[in-house]
């Protein structure tokens, strides 16, 4: 299933369809930032900048995922570049977007955050394990 995105403003026009992305420029609502609440409405993931969605998390309403992207420049290559790398790391720990937060450092690292605001890197490969002969697995 291909993911459905929200972009909230400031950031890049995507040149192609590659994505199914709604710009929150393009919708009928209040200026400013878009919010989660419109997300839903639209049964999209937002995408934003705004890191106030980090952090400890005690809204308990249902949401179709939040992501928040790095805070710099951001070229329409480097955005959908991204998205993907994030939709690859989702299937690849059988995560889906919903009610779910990530946290993308652009062309480095997509991170989960629980619940908590315990933030979690989505690339297992990135914590090597070493296997000793005893069969107890060790972190270096």
């Amino acid at each position: 299933m291909q993911a459905r995105w929200l972009l909230d403003v400031g950031f890049p026009r995507m040149k192609s369809q590659d994505l199914d992305a709604v710009y929150a420029a393009d919708i009928n609502r209040s200026p400013g930032p878009v919010g989660l609440k419109k997300a839903a409405e639209l049964n999209r993931t937002l995408i934003s900048k705004d890191y106030n969605f980090r952090g400890d998390w005690n809204v308990k309403i249902s949401h179709p995922g939040i992501v928040i992207m790095e805070n710099r420049i951001l070229t329409s290559e480097a955005l959908i570049r991204n998205l993907r790398h994030l939709e690859l790391c989702l299937k690849n720990n059988q995560l889906e977007l919903r009610n779910h937060r990530f946290f993308i450092q652009i062309d480095k690292s997509i991170i989960h955050i629980d619940n908590a605001g315990a933030e979690h890197d989505l690339e297992k490969w990135k914590s090597p394990r070493i296997s000793q002969r005893n069969g107890i697995t060790a972190s270096r």
